[in-house]
């Protein structure tokens, strides 16, 4: 039986969960710890942007969502760079990745397409098509990142059909393991309060925005959300952040947020123990059988284990101290 919920009806979220890819058990996880730690984050995140303009010399109000950075944390990036950058933070997790997606912007599937939803969409032949929007930020090559780990995961060879992509949950995974790689490679060769500023932006996003959108989706006051998810933070007065694709696919905004959660720390481990790369490679070869919870066992960890997603608050973490040290 369906039940009413605000705006979003959900019918049987145990089904819903089912049909994203993430295990009912593995949600109730990773909703008590971000409930934990998504304000930790918060609070940090606030408290680097605030610092940001102090070191301008400026006082600033507590941040609101998408509250822009002084102009010495932005950088302009043009197309033939954010190509570049993408590419070679999808092969920061091995390097077939890599190839596959220089592939993909070799044979002219990656394009920029202003008035569409940044996407991924398969080929009938060769890899698949990728389509991002072009601002000039590092947001276009951190979203290129993203759809080429989807086009990494789609990709079969040169001349056969795109595959399908997995579940939700386990294509979000690869695209966000894509984006921890942008990360790392920006840190290297761009501009060090940039790339600070970035990481923070996408880590408020996921582990703090999008569980907050989630408690939101499951009912609620907004008000008490943000006061509850992002202390520090002025994103009560604002509108609740209802989307089109969470009224479209109920507890999608979940499973963005557990994908992240599990990317960072498999981009983490792979960092620091390469044999975890062609571990992960094999996962991602599955292609529509890559499920998000054999995803966390490459980390020795069960999906439902709290001790998965705490650890990767506490990677946010350190990444929100290293970005304050720049201010």
């Amino acid at each position: 039986m369906g039940q009413e919920n605000q705006l979003f009806p959900l019918v049987n979220a145990r089904e819903r969960l089912a049909a994203i890819g993430v295990p009912a058990t593995a949600a109730e996880a990773f909703r008590a710890v971000a409930l934990v730690r998504a304000p930790q984050v918060a609070r940090a995140y606030a408290e680097v942007h605030n610092a940001a303009f102090a070191a301008e010399g400026v006082a600033s109000l507590p941040p609101r969502w998408r509250a822009p950075w002084p102009e010495s944390w932005r950088e302009a990036i043009d197309w033939s760079r954010a190509r570049k950058l993408a590419v070679a933070a999808v092969g920061q997790a091995h390097p077939d990745l890599g190839a596959r997606a220089r592939a993909v912007v070799a044979m002219g599937r990656a394009r920029v397409a202003q008035d569409l939803v940044p996407h991924t969409r398969p080929s009938r032949l060769g890899p698949p098509h990728v389509f991002v929007r072009f601002d000039g930020t590092s947001e276009t090559p951190l979203m290129l990142a993203h759809e080429l780990g989807h086009a990494a995961q789609m990709s079969l060879c040169a001349w056969g059909p795109s595959q399908p992509a997995p579940l939700l949950a386990g294509s979000e995974t690869a695209a966000h393991v894509a984006e921890r790689g942008f990360h790392t490679v920006y840190a290297r060769l761009g501009a060090p309060r940039a790339a600070a500023a970035r990481v923070a932006e996408d880590l408020l996003a996921m582990l703090v925005r999008h569980p907050a959108r989630d408690a939101l989706e499951c009912g609620g006051a907004w008000s008490d959300i943000c006061m509850a998810y992002a202390p520090g933070l002025a994103w009560a007065a604002d509108p609740p952040p209802f989307t089109a694709r969470a009224r479209a696919e109920p507890l999608s905004t979940l499973a963005y947020a557990m994908a992240a959660a599990v990317a960072i720390m498999l981009h983490h481990r792979i960092e620091r123990e390469r044999g975890l790369a062609d571990a992960y490679l094999r996962w991602v070869r599955l292609g529509p059988q890559a499920r998000f919870e054999d995803a966390a066992a490459l980390l020795g960890l069960a999906a439902d284990d709290p001790t998965l997603y705490m650890c990767a608050y506490d990677a946010a973490m350190d990444d929100m101290r290293r970005a304050r040290q720049l201010a």
